[in-house]
């Protein structure tokens, strides 16, 4: 009894604090009346005297909640990012600036208290940036760079948090046109100047706008009408029936559901950008085929002519080819049970499986930009971390110098033909919690890459979900090994692959959310759990995935 007594004491409390603060920013502090705060709490007038002895009371522990929410998110940021200063102070600016924390609901808040703490002082302890523990984090990391100038110190603490203040008054007043990439520009052209070259610089971020357009291009995939793509399907390939559209990248991807009940995606991608590319990889999956029966890899299918690829047209749209696939049946990894090290060996064997048999294939694919590619360089380009937003910028201090050091080191390694897209999404299981694989899908962005980025990127599909990481990991690169056997050097750059592509996918993905989509909502819930999960990889131990790894794949802990 005495317990649910202090539990309902304490959730009253609780709603009584929560009320205040939603008054607070929908009327402001002068408007928020005890009948206001008890009317949208649902309880009587007389709760607030029981818990807080008055309404000034209140406000001064509502104002120490939305401090502790304010630190809260911020020891996050600052947990996640590397221990140097450069780092963390990154990470104090991308707090600030994160929706998070800079969103209307907090800065009113915010506004409000330190418009009360003027007359009610016990509300300036908890709305006070001076003295604080920002000062604190700001002060050291700032002393660590100024190397014992502590006035160069105490001017860059003291100018940053007269910038997020100013940002966040600018933020209140004009909340629809707030430009945030504008907003850290201010913030670090002014950093470097009192340490020149130490933080993110203002001419790569103007830079990535071409960047940005360059992108766009990858990501704009043709648009012919069902209409037009039905009536060539029966023309060309004789085939009948209903077109579901699905999820495509730089091309137009499309299930075909026959009269007959058989089924087929269709592809149709422009010709300009990267000629030649289709007609490969309809002829490497022809190779597939014949090396790798019956292992749920797309067939390609050819027209009545006997043609892989169709040309068409459409309205307002460039030259494009049309390519027909069988439909692999199967559930992605990514939608079932999770994942067991099982399943992932078995995936693993499959993907290395299919490296060997591409590394039979004649010829190589036709030159083109692979945006996803790991050894690609975007991650060691300034400018394309400009397109980030601010949490992922809060990484590049960090995480650009570690891929600067790799870059070298991948080109080094062994280079093929490789599927190179392995995510969870497209390996297939036949039930929601099998333990083995039954195909493979998706050979779009198939490309001549080092052997150790096929490997990784499956492995990172395993890892970002699992409990344990590092074992999870380690069991889908063993499988790999077991089909296609990698030396040491590449089995010690895996785990750095993997951090690699995870921030590669996030920056990708802000490039995509620059421009409006009708996928824009999606694609936002997507990059917030790329983002949750580059936190927990980065925050592993490099030295620890990489002795997993050797471990599995030498079978020291074979348990399979």
């Amino acid at each position: 009894m005495l317990a649910t007594e202090n539990s309902r004491k304490t959730g009253n409390r609780q709603r009584l604090i929560e009320a205040a603060l939603e008054a607070i920013a929908e009327r402001g502090y002068a408007a928020t009346s005890v009948s206001e705060i008890v009317a949208r709490a649902g309880l009587s007038r007389g709760m607030i005297h029981l818990h807080f002895q008055g309404k000034d009371a209140l406000i001064a522990e509502a104002a120490h909640h939305a401090s502790d929410a304010y630190y809260s998110q911020l020891d996050a940021h600052l947990s996640a990012a590397a221990p140097s200063p450069t780092a963390q102070i990154c990470a104090v600016v991308a707090c600030d600036l994160s929706s998070a924390v800079m969103n209307p609901r907090t800065v009113g808040i915010w506004y409000e208290l330190r418009g009360a703490a003027r007359t009610v002082p016990a509300i300036a302890a908890h709305s006070d940036t001076r003295g604080g523990r920002l000062e604190e984090v700001l002060t050291r990391a700032f002393s660590a760079l100024a190397d014992g100038n502590s006035a160069l110190a105490q001017d860059a603490m003291r100018g940053t948090i007269a910038l997020l203040d100013g940002i966040w008054t600018d933020f209140m007043l004009h909340p629809d046109g707030f430009d945030v990439p504008r907003a850290e520009r201010v913030i670090y052209r002014f950093l470097n100047g009192l340490f020149p070259g130490s933080f993110p610089a203002s001419d790569a971020m103007n830079g990535s706008d071409a960047l940005r357009a360059r992108l766009a291009e990858q990501f704009d995939p043709p648009s012919l009408g069902h209409d037009a793509i039905s009536a060539l399907l029966a023309e060309q390939y004789g085939l009948h029936g209903n077109l579901q559209a699905l999820d495509g990248e730089g091309e137009q991807t499309l299930r075909l559901d026959c009269e007959n009940g058989q089924k087929y995606v269709v592809k149709i991608t422009r010709d300009k950008g990267a000629p030649g590319a289709a007609a490969f990889q309809m002829r490497a999956l022809r190779h597939l085929a014949l090396h790798l029966p019956g292992r749920g890899l797309p067939v390609a299918r050819a027209a009545l002519n006997g043609a892989l690829i169709v040309q068409c047209d459409g309205a307002g749209e460039d030259a494009c080819e049309l390519r027909v696939l069988s439909y692999t049946s199967g559930q992605p990894i990514d939608v079932g049970a999770p994942p067991t090290s099982l399943l992932a060996y078995s995936a693993g064997m499959l993907l290395g499986s299919t490296t060997q048999a591409l590394a039979t294939l004649d010829g190589a694919p036709p030159p083109a930009f692979n945006e996803w590619g790991i050894e690609n360089g975007l991650l060691a380009n300034p400018a394309f971390w400009g397109l980030g937003q601010c949490d992922i910028r809060a990484y590049e201090p960090d995480l650009r110098p570690r891929y600067e050091r790799l870059l070298p080191r991948l080109k080094e390694q062994r280079w093929q033909l490789v599927h190179n897209d392995s995510h969870l999404e497209n390996i297939l299981r036949a039930a929601p919690d099998a333990d083995s694989v039954c195909g493979l899908i998706d050979f779009g962005d198939m490309a001549r890459a080092p052997l150790v980025c096929d490997a990784a990127i499956l492995a990172l599909g395993f890892a970002e979900h699992a409990r344990d990481p590092a074992a999870m990991a380690a069991a889908a690169v063993a499988g790999y090994h077991a089909a296609c056997p990698l030396v040491g050097a590449e089995l010690d750059l895996i785990h750095g692959a993997m951090i690699s592509r995870q921030a590669l996918s996030v920056l990708l993905l802000d490039a995509k959310l620059s421009a409006p989509s009708p996928r824009t909502d999606a694609m936002r819930q997507i990059r917030a759990g790329l983002m949750e999960r580059l936190t927990v990889l980065a925050a592993l131990n490099g030295a620890e995935v990489t002795a997993a790894i050797q471990a599995a794949c030498r079978g020291d802990h074979d348990d399979r």
